[in-house]
């Protein structure tokens, strides 16, 4: 059963075993500040992809905004689709999204629904934390096996914004949406990684590819990259 919140005239709904976000007060808001950070860098409203969907808090702001919303889920992609099936512009693709086109592992998160990670060669020292080491917090939690896409594969054209929000798998990524970076030069916004190494090695990508950094959520010190996993915002500049 899945758990219903129910906010003014709103109603969304999260996955059974949710407490991260279904006990959140004004939980639609999740997210608000940082579009309203980025919406004066705009150029137009045509389409937005947003990858790493979670249940559709930010897809149902994004519908809103630009023309057509492309939202990307491997796990809660059923409950995506119902919390944004009153908004045509909407179209859901429940994979997740890497380097590469098959099939991925994933840890789902139970508590903190958003929270599902796909191991790789840069997380696995939270992977052994939460998973897998002898002291895991959550050992009781199983891999499941979820299809897995570059972004380019699909050859989106019109692209305004990009949202990433796929803890921590953030190189993987963008490795497969160069030609989406290249041919669209949309804003992006990306939750970054817990690791300095991998942050810096995401952030020279993007200023390899003309993007400049413009914005940054939660205390991120300039020219330090320790971005503690939180938001980063980037522009093209041309």
């Amino acid at each position: 059963m899945e758990i219903t919140v129910i906010e003014g005239e709103n109603m969304f709904k999260f996955p059974e075993g949710d407490t991260f976000f279904s006990t959140r007060k004004n939980v639609l808001d999740w997210g608000a500040k940082d579009f309203a950070m980025l919406q004066p860098h705009l150029k137009d409203n045509r389409v937005c992809l947003d990858v790493g969907a979670h249940c559709g808090i930010t897809t149902l702001r994004y519908a809103t905004h630009f023309a057509n919303v492309h939202s990307f889920e491997p796990i809660h992609h059923v409950l995506l689709s119902e919390n944004t099936k009153s908004f045509p512009n909407v179209t859901v693709h429940g994979c997740a999204i890497s380097d590469k086109a098959g099939t991925v592992e994933m840890y789902p998160n139970i508590k903190n629904s958003g929270g599902g990670i796909i191991p790789d060669e840069y997380n696995a020292k939270i992977i052994g934390h939460r998973y897998e080491n002898k002291d895991a917090m959550f050992p009781e939690i199983k891999k499941i096996i979820v299809e897995c896409l570059p972004l380019d594969s699909f050859n989106f054209i019109k692209v305004d914004l990009i949202k990433i929000d796929v803890e921590m798998h953030i190189l993987p990524v963008i490795n497969g949406m160069i030609d989406t970076l290249t041919n669209n030069s949309p804003i992006v916004q990306i939750e970054m990684s817990d690791y300095d190494d991998v942050n810096t090695r995401a952030h020279t990508i993007f200023q390899e590819l003309g993007y400049v950094e413009f914005g940054f959520d939660f205390g991120f010190s300039p020219g330090t990259y320790n971005y503690n996993h939180q938001d980063s915002f980037y522009y093209k500049n041309n």
